[in-house]
């Protein structure tokens, strides 16, 4: 029934529901164009990944740099499929900054905070404070 085990582990996995195919490339460009927001209170955030995808530390750390400049209790995920999307979004936003975690180039009128990312601030400590230095005063 199966030419090799490969064959075999595909079949059984696809009955579980999952797939072994690779992803066509239309699917991978839709992934790598996305953006992924989060908002605490009017502070908002922007990112290449889901924060499902960050790893425990980069989790921890990403927390903590929210809850040191915003007490709200609302918080909002959210994603767009493009720079452009979020960029028509952001006019009518009431973010008060926006940090960008991305290395892409945001057109917003708002004020946006250019961030290194969560694992460079790890790997980095004096990148820490440079951040701090940047965002202190949206402490709200």
């Amino acid at each position: 029934m199966f030419e090799n085990n490969h064959d075999r582990t595909r079949y059984i996995l696809s009955l579980m529901g999952y797939s072994l195919s690779k992803p066509t490339i239309e699917n991978k460009k839709s992934l790598e164009t996305k953006i992924y927001c989060f908002q605490k209170g009017h502070i908002l955030t922007l990112h290449d990944k889901s924060l499902d995808f960050y790893s425990e530390t980069e989790k921890n750390l990403f927390s903590k740099i929210i809850n040191a400049i915003s007490v709200s209790k609302n918080e909002s995920f959210f994603c767009f499929e493009n720079e452009k999307e979020l960029e028509k979004s952001i006019q009518y936003d009431n973010a008060i900054a926006i940090l960008n975690f991305t290395n892409r180039i945001i057109q917003v009128s708002d004020p946006l905070i250019s961030v290194p990312s969560l694992k460079s601030l790890l790997n980095e400590p004096s990148l820490k404070s440079e951040l701090w230095q940047k965002i202190k005063h949206l402490r709200e």
